[in-house]
C-alpha cells in the first residue's frame, strides 16, 4: 500500500474542515462548497484511485511470484 495514498486521504480532511468552518461562521455557502468542498472531493478521489492502483500492482506482483517455479526445482527433483 502506498503511503502517498494514505497521506492524500488524510489531507482531504483539511479542505473539508475549512468548509465546515466557513459554514459555521455564516460564510458564503456557495464558496464553501464550491471551493473547499470540491477540493476535498478531488483530493479524496485521487487518494482512493492511488490506493486502488497500488493495490492492483501489489496483487499482480504477488501473482507473478506465486506462478514462478523456484530455480532449484527441475523436473520434480531438488538440486543441491
Amino acid at each position: 500500500m502506498s503511503p502517498l495514498a494514505w497521506v492524500l486521504l488524510i489531507q482531504a480532511c483539511t479542505p473539508a474542515a475549512d468548509m465546515i468552518t466557513i459554514l459555521a461562521h455564516d460564510g458564503s455557502t456557495s464558496a464553501a462548497i464550491g471551493i473547499h468542498g470540491a477540493t476535498a472531493a478531488v483530493v479524496l478521489a485521487t487518494g482512493c484511485l492511488v490506493l486502488r492502483e497500488t493495490s492492483k500492482q501489489i496483487r499482480s506482483a504477488d501473482a507473478d511470484v506465486i506462478g514462478q517455479v523456484p530455480p532449484s526445482r527441475e523436473e520434480g527433483r531438488l538440486t543441491p
